[in-house]
């Protein structure tokens, strides 16, 4: 043996005994040392798992090679079949030991855009292992960690205690304490400047490369904000400790004691008051109390509306965050993905994550609707004080939720967490009856999926302000009325988004998420480009979009897709004329699709260019805005379109008035119009008067200045020279209406336009036809400018 075994040896034998002592004897106990081989990217390891005894065990050691496999009494018997270890304990505690190495490339992979892959990386400068990386059991266990690492190397795991030991081989010794059971733990090392702070009697501290010491101040100043915060409205902070780590990988993760940003994502301005309040938010959800993922992770939604939420709500903008939920959800969920809250698990898509995030954060919110803030608090309290280092599930909520409040809530909970889908509901028959001077606003509620129980706010806007009030459905169909002494202007319900429901046309903007969700999407290729930059190859092939040739593509595409288009190309110019882009590197607009509301369109700018590809993935983490816009690899413009805030019924048009400085005559109009090169008089087709007033035009604008002529869309240019033949007389005026086809073509009655022709023929004005052959109206009609 040498010196090194027998230092590694001894040095888990001091960690064995206080875990031991004080462990549960129905949970295991895994004694756990590496060492490394920088140079070669090598991990060399030595697990040393004591099993309760009476029951079976499956070790996963995934792709580890294992080096030696050994028990210390007999009476345990063990199989290696595949990548796990099966072993039967016998009646008394049993240490399974087994010792590993394992090699891991000096790269990590990058993750997709809509979630980070765990990867491993030992190297020179950094260690990040956060993917079965030692012998794993099913289920919890206490952990007892160390590692040996070379000078100038800081670590962190799961630990209330971290203790160092230099020695005299110029290693460091680390050895991490924590005595709570836990599902799996981490190790992060690296060349770190460490900075600390204390909170109370809370350690906290920042672990960040050199580069990025000077954002340590910072990151502790929030950390005791979000501390103060959180233990305000949920109780004390669960650990003795809470650090802030950088990984040279770009995650986010939240450990129990630690949460681990990524380097890229450490370095962004915004993080601080965002992200960083997430992450000590699972210290109480999801890393002090543990998730019951057989029935449904409860946390990531609840940290969703605590954080990310809470954050915009202090500022005002709750309700534009509650309706991005909904926008993101009525994207991406059709009735082939949707699923319940209790079958949740983990985010693995966009679909997913509007499910377990954004419906769950809905429900939360719903919760504390129904029971107001004071009783909402204080049941999370209860929650998280009676389930401190326990799995705890959806019930264990509910119960919580029931004792605090006194109020049955199980229709509430089986509802939202059982059933899956949306609240989508319609508002009709809505009157307006006056009695005297009070009036009675009446209206219905036909609920036509999603729950069958729910609060339903409603605003009347009056003349003297606004009224608020909330009605509980529970029917199919409901009536309800409210009372006013005021005027009635406006019905509205559920402008803040308080419930989780289908938003109708009116309020949707187009966004990102629309671009993302469900249906056919396709990237077009403007004529003469080609697509060559691999960022954009790899955002094309992710996001499911087909790529097209603008000069291959058919009406029927831009009719059932939703298309990402450069602004200057011939389409987008045929769609929507000319858009005002945002100045930048690149750019993006969102329009609806002229064909279908159920599709959008991108309007890009810088598209083509070299900027393109490192911004246009970003687009996916902007989902709930319309417009954006990015120079020097940032952001500088983002905001969504004006859309209608509630569902909103007009009561009572607010009377319009025009005032008129001075009375004039169609003779004095004419007169100012005269010298204007075109004029145009609008008619409707069927009014007598209409063409009256157009002949009287005609005629005085004719006296000022016989050189005019007057162009007709009732007539159609292949036309033309019949038309001309009546105006000079060659032809009568029965074979002109024959062969002009105008009974045809347009079919108004002739009499209407009778005496502006006869004019126009007795004074020898030429009369141009404007429009185009009827059947291409027709086509273009049935099916888009690209049929012709």
């Amino acid at each position: 043996m040498t010196r090194i075994q027998v230092r590694i040896l001894s040095f888990i034998l001091f960690l064995m005994a206080p875990a031991m002592s004080g462990a549960n004897d129905a949970i295991p106990l895994h004694v756990l040392h590496v060492r490394f081989d920088l140079a070669e990217n090598k991990l060399f390891g030595r697990s040393q798992i004591t099993l309760p005894p009476g029951k079976a065990w499956t070790i996963h050691v995934g792709r580890l090679r294992l080096t030696s496999v050994s028990a210390d009494r007999g009476s345990l018997s063990f199989q290696k079949s595949g990548e796990a270890i099966a072993v039967i304990a016998g009646n008394t505690s049993n240490v399974l030991t087994i010792e590993y190495e394992a090699e891991y490339a000096s790269t990590g992979r990058s993750g997709r855009d809509d979630g980070i892959e765990q990867s491993n990386i030992v190297r020179m400068d950094a260690i990040a292992l956060v993917n079965s990386w030692y012998p794993s059991l099913e289920g919890p266990a206490v952990f007892r960690a160390g590692a040996s690492l070379p000078e100038g190397f800081e670590a962190v795991s799961e630990a209330e205690e971290i203790a160092v030991k230099e020695l005299p081989d110029r290693t460091r010794e680390f050895s991490f304490i924590f005595d709570h059971p836990v599902d799996s733990i981490n190790l992060i090392a690296g060349r770190y400047i460490v900075e600390r702070a204390r909170h109370g009697n809370i350690d906290i501290i920042t672990y960040l490369f050199p580069e990025e010491r000077e954002l340590s101040r910072k990151y502790l100043e929030y950390t005791m904000k979000y501390l103060d915060m959180y233990e305000n409205l949920l109780g004390p902070f669960p650990f003795k400790r809470f650090s802030v780590v950088e990984n040279i990988l770009p995650t986010g993760y939240s450990m129990p004691t630690y949460t681990l940003l990524g380097r890229d994502v450490v370095r962004l301005p915004f993080i601080v008051e965002t992200s960083l309040g997430h992450e000590i938010l699972h210290q109480w959800f999801g890393n002090a109390v543990y998730i019951d993922y057989k029935s449904g992770n409860w946390a990531e939604g609840l940290t969703t509306y605590l954080a990310d939420h809470y954050y915009e709500e202090l500022q005002g903008k709750g309700w534009e965050y509650r309706k991005h939920i909904l926008t993101a959800y009525q994207s991406y969920i059709t009735s082939d993905n949707d699923f319940s809250l209790k079958d949740f698990s983990s985010r693995t898509d966009r679909a997913t994550a509007s499910v377990g995030y954004g419906k769950t954060a809905m429900v939360f919110h719903a919760l504390k609707e129904l029971l107001g803030p004071d009783l909402f608090f204080g049941s999370l309290r209860e929650f998280y004080k009676g389930n401190r280092f326990r799995t705890a599930s959806w019930p264990a909520l509910q119960k919580a939720f029931e004792a605090v409040s006194g109020k049955e809530l199980a229709w509430f909970f089986k509802q939202w967490v059982e059933g899956k889908g949306v609240l989508d509901f319609d508002i009709s028959n809505v009157m307006v009856k006056y009695e005297g001077s009070k009036a009675r606003i009446l209206f219905e509620i036909r609920r036509k999926s999603g729950p069958d129980r729910f609060m339903l706010p409603v605003t009347l806007k009056t003349d003297k302000g606004d009224m608020r009030r909330t009605f509980e459905v529970t029917k199919e169909n409901s009536s309800f009325e409210i009372e006013t002494q005021a005027m009635p202007v406006e019905l509205v319900v559920d402008d803040n988004y308080d419930l989780f429901r289908r938003i109708t046309d009116d309020e949707a903007a187009p966004v990102v998420a629309m671009l993302l969700g469900g249906g056919k999407r396709i990237y077009v290729i403007p004529a003469g480009k080609e697509q060559k930059d691999k960022d954009l190859s790899a955002f094309v092939m992710d996001n499911g979009f087909v790529e097209r040739k603008e000069e291959e593509l058919k009406h029927e595409d831009i009719r059932n897709s939703s298309l990402i288009l450069p602004a200057d190309s011939v389409t987008a110019k045929r769609l929507f004329a000319s858009v005002s882009m945002p100045e930048g590197d690149f750019s993006v607009v969102m329009k609806f699709n002229p064909y279908s509301r159920a599709n959008v369109i991108a309007l890009t700018a810088g598209a083509f260019s070299e900027a393109a590809g490192k911004y246009i993935r970003r687009i996916t983490h902007y989902g709930r805005y319309g417009t954006l816009a990015f120079r020097d690899g940032r952001n500088i413009v983002k905001s969504t379109g004006i859309a209608e805030r509630g569902i909103r019924v007009r009561l009572e048009e607010e009377v319009q008035g025009v005032e008129i400085p001075h009375i004039t005559t169609a003779a004095q109009i004419i007169e100012k119009v005269a010298g204007k090169e075109i004029v145009y008089v609008g008619e409707m087709h069927d009014r007598f008067s209409h063409h009256r007033v157009q002949l009287q035009v005609l005629r005085e604008l004719y006296k000022k200045n016989k050189k005019l002529a007057v162009a007709m869309e009732m007539f159609q240019k292949p036309f033309q020279n019949t038309l001309d033949d009546y105006i000079s007389g060659k032809i009568d005026e029965k074979t002109f209406l024959k062969n002009s086809e105008y009974f045809k073509q347009w079919a108004f009655d002739y009499n209407l336009y009778r005496e502006i022709l006869l004019f126009a023929r007795e004074n020898s004005i030429p009369v141009i036809a404007l429009n185009i052959k009827r059947e291409i109206v027709s086509r273009v009609s049935r099916s888009g400018l690209l049929a012709l």
